[in-house]
């Protein structure tokens, strides 16, 4: 396993974690995480608990040293942000991602 970087939580943000890396976020206030894609292990010094989350699954409160590892891409925003909104793809049209 290598680090894959270490970053300071702030504002609205995307990190995307490949195989075999740990990235390790050092959050000052509560935020919320969304897994857009993949699956990651989220660890978190303020929480009891490890998280596991997949595609489309969210948790909030995450503070302190946060630490990912899996492989995926995960959206972190503090958690006074409005909740992010998942946008659908019809096929044929344009991406509305962007």
């Amino acid at each position: 396993m290598q680090l894959g970087c270490a970053m300071r939580a702030s504002g609205d943000f995307r990190v995307v974690v490949g195989a075999g890396e740990l990235v390790r976020l050092d959050c000052d206030a509560p935020v919320r995480v969304l897994c857009e894609q993949g699956a990651l292990w989220i660890t978190s010094s303020a929480a009891a608990e490890d998280i596991c989350l997949s595609a489309g699954q969210q948790a909030q409160g995450c503070q302190g040293v946060v630490l990912l590892e899996g492989e995926g891409v995960l959206r972190v925003s503090l958690l006074d942000a409005p909740v992010p909104q998942a946008c659908s793809r019809p096929t044929g049209l344009v991406d509305c991602a962007t």
